[in-house]
């Protein structure tokens, strides 16, 4: 059975309610990009993760996909296959622009470090009305950055619980720490297209 989590933080909810509609409402192209991230794609590719970004007072945003395959590699008398990451990023402007770029692990050591740190994000308290703890607090954030983690595959502890898991946050959340540090570490990776292996 499927298992899915959804996580709006406090502060992502007041930032859509202090926000005029048309400025909360995404465009339909990064929708479109957000979407196209978590289907199948040309040539059998099937993004394990995809994590996405909007501003919504610039309308600026990126949508980053993930992907892996694998090369077997020659180790004294055995093969072994090693995984080789890649990542889409696509990013759009209010005036509609987009633009398409890759990073792979194999020529960016960075990535496979941000992998392992965005599997290692932890997880949101569950917060239910009226069952609030003493040091809950309510953060107010007028920027309205959202952030958005889908993953096909996730697990709970013990190994139980297969299925796809989605968590959202705002700009204080460890999501937003994780895309800064993620946007710092990969600036220099980026490239138009992938190298042929």
């Amino acid at each position: 059975m499927a298992c899915a989590v959804q996580v709006f933080t406090r502060s992502a909810v007041l930032a859509l309610v202090l926000t005029s509609p048309s400025q909360a409402a995404p465009t339909e192209t990064f929708e479109a990009a957000r979407a196209a991230a978590q289907t199948e794609q040309p040539g059998s590719r099937l993004a394990f993760a995809s994590f996405s970004e909007f501003h919504m007072l610039t309308r600026r945003w990126t949508v980053l996909a993930f992907y892996v395959h694998w090369r077997e590699v020659q180790e004294a008398a055995a093969r072994r296959r090693v995984p080789i990451w890649e990542v889409e990023r696509t990013r759009g402007q209010s005036d509609g622009e987009t633009t398409v770029d890759w990073a792979s692990s194999a020529t960016c050591p960075a990535l496979a470090d941000r992998l392992g740190q965005l599997r290692a994000l932890p997880a949101p308290a569950i917060q239910v009305p009226g069952l609030e703890r003493p040091n809950d607090t309510v953060s107010v954030s007028l920027d309205g950055v959202g952030y958005r983690l889908w993953v096909r595959y996730a697990q709970y502890a013990g190994g139980g619980g297969e299925g796809s898991l989605q968590l959202s946050g705002n700009v204080g959340s460890p999501l937003a720490s994780w895309a800064s540090a993620t946007e710092l570490a990969m600036a220099p990776c980026w490239r138009p297209a992938l190298s042929q292996p």
